[in-house]
């Protein structure tokens, strides 16, 4: 590849007209709607088979010209939205985001995180680039916000493109814990891989430049002993929490029916199997970010706290993203974070649904089965953190329609009222959680 063997002796104008050429080339294959394909067989036949071809050699050279024309940045920008449609557009650009976000996570953090060189690696194939520092940072940001948001996409394009946010987020929430294997102890692994299937002037917006402006992730901050320590979640939440939260808003279908749950009745553009798993995923994402402690004197925005609680009292009644929810949910209530109490009588709602048994999975019976157990043993944890604080509610009255999707009995026995005698049935329930495993269909043994 001459751009290989050539580059480092390109001058700005040659790396320009080699990138327009191959940029051309890949928007006039890639562009065209899967609508349309049908009235050219032989055009779809090659955009299928060059398609990822096309774009490994185009992100790759793309990055090995260290370019910083901004009209060229935003030219592929409007280029790549066209592309979209396509899951390897999005697989590509997970990859190069993560590679680009580790060797930054690298650059600001020192040895121990991140990576040496920007490695791209998807599909089978492992590129490492060692680029300038100034230049990672600049790619890194352009590369990121090359997508318009993953709401906008198909459903599986959302998801795969919700799970490249995913490996980003574990990137930075990893720095300090030593092999970086793990987010936090205790919390189970997000897609091991990016490709696993998986108003603009505002400062908090994505594509605004000001998430550099953070001294926490500018600075490559350390604790006292001297250990890197992980940006502060309103870093993070600047950077993809207004793509999270806009998926976590998409409409579910339910499983039962095959219909679109009662909020979103009115849906009707909306792809017929729905946005069920990126929404789980992007619960996950951020109920990973919400559990990590945060330090008292950068404590999150109330303004994320409040949209993931309010996203949280929905998903913990919808049994597509509930299982995702309890198994990241366990360091939540333990993290200190400022209102979570306030959250108790929604989960003890998730907690007794996911104890009944009627969760659905769609698996084979025995996957089904460990499935389900691994969800019931989510759910335990979640209770044992939760099991005291009951006792601390006082005479704090519980939110009217808090018991919606618990059994007629238990919501009849708080008759209206709230208080003590209200948060005397919250314990009762949450011990009867724990003592009763399953009432439904099947059994813990």
């Amino acid at each position: 590849m001459a751009g290989r063997q050539l580059g480092a002796s390109f001058s700005e104008e040659t790396w320009e007209v080699l990138l327009k050429v191959l940029l051309g080339i890949t928007d006039s294959l890639l562009r065209e709607q899967p609508r349309s394909l049908t009235l050219n067989t032989e055009h779809s036949k090659m955009s299928e088979s060059l398609c990822e071809h096309l774009l490994r050699v185009l992100f790759e050279l793309w990055l090995r010209s260290n370019t910083r024309n901004v009209d060229m940045w935003n030219i592929l920008q409007r280029c790549f939205n066209g592309w979209t449609h396509r899951l390897p557009v999005l697989h590509q650009w997970a990859a190069s985001s993560l590679g680009l976000c580790q060797r930054v996570v690298r650059l600001l953090y020192g040895p121990g995180q991140g990576t040496e060189v920007v490695n791209l690696s998807v599909g089978g194939y492992n590129v490492g680039l060692d680029l300038p520092a100034d230049f990672t940072l600049y790619a890194w940001h352009r590369v990121v916000y090359l997508l318009n948001g993953p709401a906008r996409l198909s459903s599986p394009n959302c998801l795969a493109a919700v799970n490249g946010i995913g490996r980003m987020v574990e990137t930075f929430l990893n720095i300090g814990y030593a092999g970086n294997h793990s987010i936090m102890p205790g919390s189970p692994p997000l897609p091991s891989s990016p490709t696993d299937i998986c108003s603009p002037s505002s400062p908090n917006h994505p594509n605004s430049p000001n998430i550099f402006k953070s001294s926490t992730m500018a600075g490559g901050a350390t604790s006292a002993s001297g250990k890197p320590t992980a940006p502060d979640g309103n870093t993070i939440m600047h950077m993809f929490g207004a793509w999270l939260f806009e998926v976590t808003a998409l409409p579910t279908v339910d499983p039962a029916t095959t219909m679109y749950t009662s909020h979103w009745q009115s849906a009707n553009s909306y792809p017929v199997d729905g946005y069920n798993d990126a929404q789980a995923s992007a619960f996950g994402v951020l109920c990973r970010i919400f559990s990590k402690p945060q330090p008292s004197s950068r404590p999150f925005l109330r303004i994320y706290t409040e949209r993931f609680y309010d996203a949280l009292s929905i998903g913990l009644r919808c049994e597509t993203s509930l299982p995702t929810i309890l198994t990241h949910s366990a360091e939540l209530f333990t993290s200190e974070l400022e209102g979570v109490r306030m959250m108790v009588p929604d989960f003890v709602i998730g907690i007794r649904m996911a104890m009944s048994g009627h969760i659905r999975f769609a698996a084979n019976l025995e996957k089904q089965k460990m499935a389900l157990e691994d969800l019931h043993l989510a759910a335990l944890k979640v209770a044992g953190c939760i099991m005291c604080l009951p006792n601390h509610f006082d005479q704090v009255e519980l939110k009217e329609g808090w018991n919606q999707g618990l059994s007629k009995s238990a919501s009849t026995a708080l008759d209206g009222r709230g208080g003590r005698e209200g948060e005397e049935v919250l314990a009762h329930l949450v011990r009867q959680n724990i003592h009763s495993p399953s009432n439904g269909r099947y059994h813990n043994a």
